[in-house]
């Protein structure tokens, strides 16, 4: 997992405007080409509440991605000078209920097939689920800046979004 604290002179809804509107860029821009080789083909950006929540998009979902998507949740919150920014990147599972649903379901036609017999049946839904989560909390220990790039990409898009001051100087001018 990748922690990252900032702290900003302007207030938290002016960061959360400057990481709205740099989501709207993002999910427009040229992706590097780098992220592109592994799958990355968009950006997914959204705030709710006081936390703005920045996602890839992959195409594939081979060994290197350990079947999961990258998030990078970055938390406002007031200080006496102005903000502090909390960004925590970490892989998680995406649509995991999917393959557990089929599971529970293929569990349920076996003991209704075989009876009792077929109670081995009810490891293939937790192992749908746990496998995957078990993988990514041991891919998530091991993350950081400077051997997972795409990661680092994340936290370098939130950072230049709460350092951009085109951005505080229009929320500023809108007030």
């Amino acid at each position: 997992m990748i922690t990252v604290e900032l702290e900003s002179p302007r207030p938290p809804a002016t960061i959360l405007a400057s990481l709205r509107a740099h989501a709207a860029e993002w999910r427009e821009s040229q992706i590097p080409v780098e992220l592109r080789r592994v799958g990355v083909t968009a950006f997914e950006g959204r705030v709710e509440g006081d936390t703005f929540t920045l996602v890839y998009e992959r195409s594939w979902y081979g060994l290197g991605a350990w079947g999961e998507n990258l998030r990078a949740r970055a938390t406002v919150a007031p200080i006496a000078a102005g903000t502090r920014i909390y960004i925590i990147v970490e892989r998680y599972l995406r649509d995991g209920a999917l393959p557990a649903l089929g599971g529970g379901f293929l569990t349920l036609i076996g003991l209704l097939a075989f009876g009792p017999r077929a109670l081995w049946l009810l490891l293939l839904p937790a192992s749908s689920l746990g496998i995957p989560y078990i993988l990514g909390r041991m891919a998530t220990r091991r993350m950081s800046r400077t051997q997972n790039p795409d990661a680092d990409y994340l936290v370098r898009r939130i950072e230049a979004a709460v350092a951009d001051e085109r951005t505080a100087s229009s929320s500023g001018a809108a007030s």
